[in-house]
């Protein structure tokens, strides 16, 4: 839950958020890569406290659509950025994406339904 209050207040792009996005995908890519019961268990906790949390019908839509919306003035890319700052929210961004995509699978309904409406969110506000 504190994470989930940390993602919400760091934009996208900051050290915080880095902190946190990295350490949930590669938890996430380290269950997927074995075959160990352990693992399966490890990733269906993760995935439990994520759903808890509010990760797929909260905080994700958030992160996702808040980017869409400052797209064009505060997160556009400038010539006068260097080549690390112009993608580090875009990676960002597509880990939040990767981590609700796989929440919302296990979700059932309701991860439907959070993935339908930030769908209709982010075509929106596009």
């Amino acid at each position: 839950a504190a994470c989930m209050g940390a993602l919400s207040d760091c934009p996208l792009g900051s050290v915080g958020t880095h902190v946190i996005l990295s350490s949930l995908t590669n938890i996430l890519e380290w269950c997927h890569g074995g075959e160990d019961d352990q693992l399966i268990q490890i990733a269906s906790r993760m995935g439990r406290n994520l759903i808890m949390s509010q990760y797929h019908d909260v905080v994700a839509p958030m992160l996702l659509s808040r980017t869409v919306f400052c797209g064009e003035r505060s997160m556009a890319r400038t010539d006068t950025q260097q080549p690390a700052q112009k993608s580090k929210w875009e990676v960002h961004w597509r880990m939040a994406l990767q981590l609700f995509v796989w929440v919302t699978s296990i979700s059932g309904p309701e991860g439907v339904i959070a993935a339908q409406s930030t769908g209709s969110l982010l075509l929106a506000s596009g």
